[in-house]
């Protein structure tokens, strides 16, 4: 059960991740901002991987 918890939050670290990508795309963040965010998703996610 909890297993498929991370599974399901890891996924959802990629959904964001690709959602700050596309609000870069379209300008509605700057890129400096984004890479921090995108910088926290990577953390995130090998946490959830270890």
């Amino acid at each position: 059960m909890f297993k498929k918890f991370l599974q399901i939050s890891r996924g959802s670290c990629g959904e964001v991740r690709s959602m700050l990508y596309l609000a870069k795309d379209l300008k509605y963040i700057d890129e400096i901002k984004v890479n921090g965010l995108l910088s926290d998703c990577m953390v995130l996610s090998k946490g959830i991987m270890s």
